[in-house]
């Protein structure tokens, strides 16, 4: 039983991070804060899941799923938090290649999300629309 509590803990510790550190970047105003911003970003990442977002990038769709639901535990509101935190970093990136793969993980996240999720999201919709239209737009 204290085992469950702590893995609970543990877990909405992680939704807390996910959520300061998006929040923490969309406060950001100039190019250097927003790049001091990603780099704390993936510095916390690095230290909360053992990834940074150049890495979580590069694995495989299916893999990165997999990953983060069955061996870091991550709930539906995890999954939603790190699919915001890939839109913001697309929007913000210059480089072409880095966009399009960023906005290709918040695809699959949100798309996962829909699949084990009984609840009906119009906000999560617009936002997987959204990513469609723009991923045509930039082959």
């Amino acid at each position: 039983m204290g085992q469950e509590d702590y893995l609970k803990r543990q877990l909405d510790q992680l939704g807390q991070v996910l959520a300061k550190m998006l929040s923490g970047l969309l406060g950001l105003k100039n190019k250097q804060s927003l790049e001091e911003g990603i780099e704390q970003t993936n510095q916390a990442l690095k230290a909360e899941l053992g990834f940074t977002s150049d890495e979580l990038m590069a694995l495989e769709n299916e893999e990165l799923v997999r990953i983060l639901e069955n061996e870091k535990g991550f709930k539906k509101s995890h999954f939603e938090k790190l699919a915001d935190l890939f839109l913001f970093l697309a929007e913000q990136s210059s480089e072409l290649k880095k966009r399009k793969l960023l906005y290709e993980k918040c695809l699959i996240l949100f798309k996962h999300i829909e699949q084990s999720e009984n609840t009906y999201s119009f906000e999560r919709h617009a936002k997987v629309e959204e990513i469609n239209q723009i991923l045509k737009e930039l082959v």
